[in-house]
């Protein structure tokens, strides 16, 4: 696999873009760029059938743990801010709209 030098907007090395390249220069790439592209080329070829595609596509086991562990910070600050997030409607506001989003957002 071919590394392209890091772009210096992005050289800083506290970025996650930094850390993630200098972690996995220290270790031997586990992806198989091969078996990637089979992915790749089933889900578009099953998305012309009316298959739904994924929004993200984590591909390769490293992938699936950095984007779990994102995951879950994302859901612990959601819970640990959600009352200044309420706080900020409208004294006012129909009720009946959250349950709406609710609804539609569930599925």
């Amino acid at each position: 696999m071919t590394i392209l030098p890091q772009h210096p907007a992005y050289a800083d090395p506290s970025f996650p873009t930094s850390q993630y390249r200098k972690s996995h220069g220290s270790h031997p790439a586990i992806g198989d760029p091969t078996k990637a592209s089979e992915v790749i080329y089933k889900l578009a070829h099953d998305s012309f059938n009316g298959k739904e595609l994924p929004l993200r596509l984590p591909l390769g086991s490293e992938t699936y743990y950095i984007m779990s562990a994102q995951a879950t910070r994302t859901l612990s600050d959601l819970e640990r801010w959600a009352v200044a997030t309420h706080s900020t409607n409208a004294d006012d506001y129909d009720k009946g709209f959250i349950e709406v989003v609710k609804q539609i957002y569930a599925k």
